[in-house]
């Protein structure tokens, strides 16, 4: 009797130890948190005074693998982006996360504007990059005096009009019993488009913007057809955190795994953008699923 005890207390001990060494299953973390980062960005005047440089775009870009601390195949980026008032103000509200925060690239883009106020004379108003270290619910300030070179008239420009379709792959039924994978719409997400050359700025130049009910979007883009621009762009969206569903030949919905998908990209067709020119049909479609 006392051994079959014995013997029942120690398999007691196996079981015990097995459960302890299961896994448990990943999780992904979010955002916990968010920040501000506020300033002034001024510009000098061939007068030897600085003033307010309105109407600059500024740019904070934040990893998403700072974003995903314990993600191991958390990619790609996010940015949040402003643009100073008329006296010259600017304040962004960026996602962080607890404890020492996020890594984040702060770009102040390159501005034309009027150097002297007297007869007109141009400049390009240049800007800058710099990473800083973002804490949850810490202000962070940051001002900035933009140097000036001056550059007469600026080129003449326009704009072009870039245009298509957001999809994501999910699962149909169809016929009963078969499954394949299909591309359905994608309403109320993010587009990106870089313009590799912005004729104001003389800098790359993102452009932002969330697709209607049927998943399409569209960018107005500003561009000249003076020598020396390429006029290129590419359009993206970042990676996509969600399930993979299966739409039933019912009309029902099989939710599935939680995962992401992978970010999509493409370069518009066609050569060079040049003002007045209309590039549509452009379809980006969220193909490469991960499960958590």
């Amino acid at each position: 009797m006392k051994k079959s005890i014995l013997i029942l207390a120690f398999i007691g001990v196996l079981v015990s130890c097995k459960k302890e060494e299961v896994a448990e299953e990943f999780e992904a973390t979010d955002q916990t948190g968010s920040t501000v980062i506020k300033g002034m960005i001024t510009k000098p005047q061939s007068t030897g005074s600085n003033v307010p440089a309105a109407g600059v775009s500024i740019s904070v870009k934040v990893n998403n693998t700072e974003l995903y601390p314990n993600s191991p195949t958390a990619t790609g980026s996010q940015v949040f982006s402003g643009t100073t008032d008329v006296n010259g103000y600017y304040s962004i509200s960026v996602k962080t996360v607890g404890g020492n925060g996020v890594n984040a690239l702060v770009t102040i883009n390159n501005s034309v504007g009027t150097f002297d106020p007297i007869n007109g004379t141009q400049a390009l108003f240049s800007g800058t990059s710099t990473n800083f270290q973002l804490i949850s619910n810490v202000t962070k300030d940051y001002n900035y005096l933009m140097t000036s070179t001056t550059i007469g008239s600026p080129v003449v420009t326009g704009t072009a009009v870039v245009s298509g379709t957001l999809k994501v792959m999910h699962y149909k039924e169809a016929p009963a019993g078969v499954y394949t994978l299909t591309a359905y719409t994608l309403a109320n997400h993010t587009v990106l488009l870089d313009f590799d050359k912005d004729p104001t700025t003389q800098l790359v130049k993102t452009y932002s913007t969330t697709t209607d009910a049927s998943g399409n979007y569209s960018f107005t883009v500003t561009t000249t057809a003076a020598a020396g621009y390429n006029n290129t762009a590419k359009l993206y969206a970042i990676d996509y955190p969600t399930t993979q569903d299966t739409i039933k030949i019912s009309g029902g919905t099989v939710t599935g795994k939680t995962g992401y998908f992978g970010n999509t990209s493409m370069n518009v067709p066609g050569g060079p953008i040049n003002p007045t020119e209309i590039r549509n049909a452009n379809t980006l479609t969220y193909g490469s699923f991960f499960p958590n």
